[in-house]
């Protein structure tokens, strides 16, 4: 059962077909001790936790993806297996070899996360459903869609977040400096953008002020190092 009446098979675009990152070379040697010297440690938890969190949070909607596709037999089971591949992939080098208590730390920042922000998760998946009822008053079904663009939304929320550190980054140590956003979230980003086709929406001023405000109370967690 296809969702969509689409009668060709859609191909998964590869990671060379993104747009190119911006023309900067990363910094050869900036390491730990560095970081410490030039941020503090609220600071350097937020560059390094941030990131992660918004990962988790994109990847609890995704599995609402793989349930919609499963219970409506969507045509789109290659799909969800490598974005399935992905989050694996992605959560293994992350957290592989990091001490338990640190990742204990992290997970419970995330629960404190989704228990600020229920609400205005709310409020962007209504944004976005709404905007897509406007844009595309013929459709039927708009869940999976909704769904699929909060995914988006968020990985672009936190591709912005990373280029701003980027800048701090420059800033501070004088240097030409851009991370590289983890391309398991790359792909991600990509297949979901394929699975939505033409109903992948830009993102209205209302979209992106939901977005924002979840952005902000993240950045408003007080992050600790336990001892």
């Amino acid at each position: 059962m296809s969702f969509f009446r689409n009668n060709n098979k859609r191909a998964i675009p590869k990671l060379g077909e993104l747009p190119p990152l911006p023309n900067i070379q990363p910094v050869k040697d900036i390491t730990v001790e560095d970081m410490m010297n030039m941020f503090t440690l609220e600071e350097s938890l937020k560059i390094a936790y941030i990131p992660s969190i918004l990962a988790e949070v994109a990847f609890r909607y995704i599995e609402q993806i793989h349930s919609i596709s499963r219970d409506k037999r969507l045509d789109n089971k290659k799909e969800c297996r490598i974005i399935r591949e992905c989050v694996k992939e992605y959560q293994y080098t992350l957290y592989n070899g990091i001490n338990r208590e640190v990742l204990d730390n992290l997970f419970n920042q995330i629960g404190r996360f989704f228990d600020m922000v229920s609400w205005d998760i709310t409020t962007l998946y209504f944004s976005i459903n709404s905007e897509l009822k406007k844009r595309h008053p013929e459709l039927k079904e708009y869940e999976f869609l909704t769904y699929l663009n909060m995914v988006i939304a968020i990985i672009d929320y936190m591709r912005s977040f990373e280029r701003k550190m980027d800048k701090i980054i420059q800033e501070r140590t004088k240097r030409p400096y851009a991370s590289i956003t983890n391309p398991n979230i790359t792909k991600i980003r990509v297949i979901c953008e394929s699975l939505a086709k033409q109903y992948h929406i830009d993102f209205t001023p209302t979209i992106n002020l939901a977005m924002t405000i979840i952005g902000k109370k993240l950045n408003e967690i007080e992050f600790v190092v336990s001892d």
